[in-house]
C-alpha cells in the first residue's frame, strides 16, 4: 500500500472510530450530526477537512456514510496532522463532559495497529492526547464561571450520567418532566430548555437564557435544589440509582467547587440512612407477607420496631401503615431525619432488627430468612448496608448456635 493512500485510509478509519465512540454513548444520528457540525466549524482554518463527508444513513441508498476524498492523499502530512488534532480537541471541548475520561483512549482502541502507527509517524500521538485530557480534567481553571455556564455543566453532567444508567431518550424525558413539573412554582426553570441534538440543528442540549446570570443566587440555589430532589425521588421510584460520585465524574474540579460556592449540593444522590431503612423494612414486609398476610407482616414488623426503639430512639418515629387496598405497597411513615443518624447507630439498629426477627424464627427458618433477604434486597442496597457494617454472614453464623424454635404466622409456620 503506498503512503498517500495510507493517509487517506487512516483519516477515514480515525473519523469512523470517532463516530462509533460518540454513537455508543448516544446514537449514530447524534454522532453524525455532532462530528459534521465540528467539521464545518473547522473547515475554514483546516481546509483539508473539507475532503471528509459524513452523510445521514437515513437519506442514503448506499451504506457509504463516511467518505474521504482521494484528494486527501495530496495534502501534506503536517496539514493532515494539525487538522486531525484540531478535530479531536474541538470535539473534546464540545462534548468533553459527556465524553468521559477515556474518550481518546476508546478512539485509539477502535483503530488497528497499522492506523495508530501511521498516526504516530504523522506526529499525532493519541496516547499523549489521552494523558493531556486526563491532566486537564484534574486541573481547575482560574477563570470565574458565570451562572449560565455552570448550570449547563451541571445539567449536561446529569444527562450524561442518566444516559449511562438508562439511554439518551429516557434521560432526556426524565429531565424534561422534572422541569415541567416545577416550572410553575419555580419560574426561573422556564428559562432552561432541552433540545435533543440528535434530531435538531441545535449544537447544545441545554439552552439557558443569558438573563440567568442576573438572577439572585439564593433563588437559583432553591430552584435547582428542588429540581435535584424531585429528580432523585423520581429515579428512586423507578429504581434507578444515580450517585453523587457518578455525576461528579462528568464535572471538572472547578465546576464542582463553583457549585459548592453557589450552595448547590449533590449529596441527595447518595443512598442515605432513610432510603436504606425504608428498603430494609419494605423487604422484610414483602418476605413476611409471602409467608402469611400483609396485615400480619405489618403487625410483626411494627412489633419488632417497638421492641427495640427504647435502645434506638430514632426508630420511635417509624411506623408501618396499612395500605389502602390489599396488595398495595406499604406506607412507611418516617417522621424524623434519619440521614442525621450516624452510620454506627444505623448499622446497630438494622442488625438488631434482623437479629430479633431471625431469633424469633428459629435456626432453620432463620437461615432461610437471611438467604431470602439477600435475594430480595436490591444489590445496590445490599452493598450499602454492608458498607456501613451490617454483616449478614455473621448473623447466619450466630444463628447456628441459637436454640431451635419457630414462630407461627397466620396459618403457616415460617
Amino acid at each position: 500500500m503506498d503512503t498517500q493512500r495510507e493517509h487517506r485510509e487512516v483519516v477515514l478509519h480515525l473519523v469512523q472510530s470517532i463516530v462509533d465512540v460518540i454513537g455508543r454513548r448516544s446514537s449514530d444520528v447524534y454522532a453524525i450530526v455532532m462530528v459534521n457540525n465540528v467539521l464545518k466549524k473547522l473547515e475554514k482554518s483546516q481546509q483539508c477537512l473539507h475532503y471528509i463527508k459524513i452523510q445521514n444513513p437515513q437519506h442514503l441508498e448506499t451504506s457509504d456514510v463516511l467518505i474521504v476524498s482521494s484528494t486527501m492523499n495530496t495534502v501534506s502530512v503536517s496539514e493532515i496532522r494539525d487538522a486531525l488534532q484540531a478535530l479531536l480537541v474541538e470535539l473534546l471541548f464540545v462534548i468533553g463532559k459527556t465524553a468521559g475520561h477515556f474518550f481518546i483512549k476508546e478512539i485509539k482502541e477502535n483503530l488497528d495497529r497499522d492506523d495508530d502507527a501511521t498516526l504516530q509517524k504523522m506526529g499525532l500521538d493519541l496516547d499523549f492526547m489521552q494523558l493531556q485530557q486526563s491532566v486537564e480534567k484534574r486541573q481547575p481553571t482560574l477563570q470565574p464561571m458565570d451562572t449560565v455556564t455552570l448550570l449547563k455543566s451541571l445539567f449536561d453532567a446529569l444527562l450524561g450520567t442518566l444516559a449511562e444508567k438508562t439511554n439518551k431518550d429516557t434521560a432526556i424525558s426524565l429531565l424534561m418532566k422534572c422541569f415541567e413539573k416545577l416550572s410553575e412554582d419555580h419560574p426561573i426553570l422556564k428559562h432552561i430548555s432541552i433540545h435533543d441534538i440528535r434530531y435538531t440543528q441545535s449544537e447544545e442540549t441545554f439552552v439557558i437564557t443569558p438573563g440567568m446570570n442576573q438572577v439572585d443566587h439564593a433563588i437559583i440555589r432553591t430552584s435547582v435544589e428542588q429540581f435535584l430532589r424531585l429528580l432523585q425521588k423520581t429515579l428512586e421510584e423507578k429504581e434507578i440509582f444515580l450517585f453523587k460520585e457518578h455525576v461528579e465524574n462528568h464535572l471538572k474540579p472547578d465546576e464542582i467547587t463553583a457549585l459548592e460556592k453557589l450552595g448547590i449540593s449533590l449529596k441527595m444522590f447518595t443512598i442515605g440512612h432513610e432510603m436504606i431503612l425504608r428498603q430494609v423494612l419494605r423487604t422484610l414486609l414483602e418476605i413476611l407477607s409471602r409467608a402469611s398476610t400483609q396485615s400480619y407482616a405489618m403487625f410483626a414488623v411494627n412489633s419488632f420496631l417497638r421492641k427495640i426503639d427504647t435502645t434506638y430512639s430514632f426508630l420511635k418515629d417509624i411506623k408501618i401503615i396499612s395500605p389502602p387496598q390489599q396488595n398495595d405497597a406499604y406506607d412507611i411513615s418516617i417522621m424524623t431525619n434519619l440521614d442525621e443518624v450516624s452510620d454506627g447507630d444505623t448499622r446497630k439498629a438494622i442488625q438488631r432488627l434482623l437479629q430479633e426477627l431471625i431469633d424469633a424464627l428459629g435456626e432453620d427458618l432463620g437461615q432461610q430468612f437471611i438467604d431470602q433477604f439477600k435475594n430480595a434486597l436490591s444489590k445496590v442496597y445490599l452493598d450499602r448496608i454492608e458498607e456501613i457494617g451490617v454483616n449478614l454472614h455473621m448473623l447466619q453464623l450466630r444463628q447456628e448456635f441459637m436454640p431451635k424454635h419457630t414462630i407461627q404466622m397466620g396459618s403457616k409456620t415460617f
